[in-house]
């Protein structure tokens, strides 16, 4: 179930004291209508009842998708993912083919609900950012993606950097196919994944290294 809390926040245009309501956790299954406000990120706006004035307010949110088995916990940028991960309490439901990630923004969690619409692996996506990155000419970013079209025969993923004002749009290819089931491994492995470009390629050259080191 989705659950909230009202908190007390200031606002800092004219320092006016007022209430909010926020999520620790939303269920867009149980509660579909909260998927649309993640979506446009009306979740977390504060508008002042005395001046008007709309600021963005992060707080803490665990996502969870019961139809995509999905569900993405939405920390604070600087929290100790490590730390979070071992207070977590098992989960009931961990031998039940869940995908679990870890994010850092707001910006971040929009997008995995993209990516969980779309069908593709996650984490395969990630991966093809760290190319996009690796272009001189590129940006520094941060890049995120923002869908998936279709062109004729071909699949056209279209990425932004909001920071830059730009956006970019890569084809899929076989190639993605190769990568999206080098990954498969880690998708659905009952432990909480950060799902960064770094993160991602972190994985890849381990599962290199594991798979280098048996015996053949």
């Amino acid at each position: 179930m989705s659950l909230p809390s009202t908190v007390s926040v200031t606002c800092p245009k004219c320092g006016q004291d007022g209430q909010m309501t926020v999520w620790s956790s939303v269920n867009i299954s149980l509660d579909p209508e909260m998927k649309e406000k993640i979506l446009d990120q009306s979740l977390f706006r504060y508008t002042c009842n005395q001046c008007q004035h709309v600021s963005p307010v992060f707080f803490q949110c665990l996502y969870h998708d019961m139809e995509t088995r999905t569900m993405v916990w939405m920390v604070e940028p600087d929290a100790n993912t490590d730390a979070i991960q071992d207070a977590l309490p098992p989960l009931p439901f961990a031998t039940n083919d869940y995908r679990l990630r870890i994010v850092h923004s707001i910006n971040e969690l929009v997008e995995m609900v993209l990516l969980i619409d779309s069908g593709l692996n996650d984490l395969a996506v990630q991966a093809i950012k760290l190319i996009i990155m690796s272009n001189e000419d590129a940006p520094e970013g941060p890049w995120y993606f923002n869908g998936i079209e279709f062109i004729l025969v071909d699949a056209i993923i279209t990425f932004s950097s909001p920071d830059a004002g730009v956006s970019c749009q890569v084809t899929l290819e076989d190639s993605f196919d190769a990568l999206s089931a080098k990954l498969a491994p880690f998708d659905r492995s009952q432990s909480w994944i950060v799902a960064t470009p770094e993160n991602v390629m972190k994985m890849l050259e381990n599962s290199a290294e594991s798979n280098a080191s048996m015996p053949h």
